[in-house]
């Protein structure tokens, strides 16, 4: 009875084993396939993600930094800000020792009154030589006025002599007056003659004055040019003078732009010339990404076309950007840096959304440029 079960005993567990392996040897495979699934589904999702876009993993930050430089000569005396301080516009930011300019502003300050007391004089010397001379020529036109009405007077006074000249020669020679009358009235006839030439006499003399005075308004012509040369030197004062109040506006350094102060390039105490920097300044409301992308890639790239930034501040968050500029010159170019290694690189701008997190230019991105977009092409 014994024999006889014993080989039932093994051919009811011999197939139990075999289920078993070949249940396991299943799993296997079917974890291999949907291994290779997956990786191929991957792989197509990368290859796909790689067609649509151009990656740049060395883009940076960018921003426009404004450079404060002295315009004029002078000793920095103390800076009103730190670096990393938001300033904004003409906010006061540093001051130069602008004692010697305040002493050379009130020099010019005093020269320019000066002048004009100088040519409020001679204005007023002008209008009085004016005036009196005015008066002189009006009393000289007056008295030659007054001898013409008298010299008409005489010459009346002339031709009656002269009729009583031939009336008392004629009764004389009737012998009807003497001779003493005739005699007399020959005397004031020599006698109008005489005063009748006296007056042609003081006549000329008060012509010729009259003619001298108004001469001598060419003597205005002194007084108009010293005003002229008097306003000459105002106008170079006054020259001098905005020159002097624009070197104290130099002299008060103030931001242009609102922004942050990125830099003090010399300690207060130091003596800075014309051109020398002083402050760095950038806008953080105005920072971009700049990416170099392979010359092979450029012809893909537009303008507008939307871009992924994943910044290396902030890993695991994607921002979103746009193509706004393409550089028209490689960055070997513009770095006069002809071996590059490699192939050349073209600057492309693209702004960046605004985000509510800080930004500082310089900082490492990595993006990706969406240049062709399958689904799209793919719908009906």
């Amino acid at each position: 009875m014994t024999n006889r079960l014993h080989p039932v005993t093994i051919s009811l567990t011999t197939p139990k084993r075999l289920s078993n392996r070949s249940l396991a040897s299943f799993m296997k495979r079917l974890i291999t396939i949907a291994l290779l699934i997956a990786i191929v589904a991957v792989g197509a999702r990368e290859a796909l993600f790689w067609y649509e876009h151009v990656h740049e993993a060395n883009a940076r930050v960018g921003a426009n930094f404004t450079v404060l430089a002295s315009s004029v000569n002078g000793k920095l005396t103390k800076v009103h800000v730190k670096q990393g301080q938001q300033v904004s516009s003409g906010q006061l930011l540093a001051t130069m020792d602008d004692r010697e300019a305040q002493l050379s502003l009130q020099s010019l300050q005093a020269e320019l009154a000066r002048q004009k007391a100088r040519q409020t004089e001679t204005t007023a010397e002008r209008a009085q030589f004016l005036a009196q001379l005015s008066d002189r020529i009006a009393t000289a036109r007056a008295e030659s006025e007054a001898l013409d009405l008298t010299y008409l007077t005489l010459k009346e006074r002339l031709a009656i002599a002269r009729k009583n000249v031939e009336r008392n020669s004629t009764l004389e020679s009737r012998s009807i007056v003497a001779r003493q009358r005739v005699d007399d009235a020959n005397d004031r006839l020599l006698e109008m003659t005489e005063r009748i030439s006296q007056m042609q006499s003081e006549m000329t003399r008060a012509r010729m004055s009259v003619v001298e005075l108004r001469g001598q308004r060419r003597r205005e012509a002194v007084f108009a040019s010293r005003l002229q040369t008097i306003e000459r030197e105002m106008d170079k004062t006054r020259v001098e003078l905005q020159i002097a109040q624009q070197r104290l506006v130099d002299m008060q350094i103030r931001s242009p732009i609102d922004g942050v102060l990125n830099k003090v390039h010399v300690n207060p105490g130091t003596y800075v010339e014309d051109g020398d920097p002083l402050l760095l300044l950038h806008d953080p409301a105005d920072l971009w990404i700049e990416a170099h992308v392979a010359e092979s890639n450029i012809r893909l790239i537009a303008v507008g076309q939307p871009v992924q930034v994943e910044l290396d501040a902030y890993p695991f968050e994607h921002f979103s950007g746009t193509v706004t500029a393409i550089g028209a010159v490689t960055v070997g170019q513009i770095s006069a840096d002809s071996d590059n290694g490699g192939a050349e690189r073209i600057p492309v701008e693209i702004a960046l959304t605004p985000i509510n997190k800080p930004v500082w230019p310089g900082m490492r991105a990595a993006v990706n440029i969406t240049v062709r977009d399958i689904s799209t092409a793919l719908e009906p």
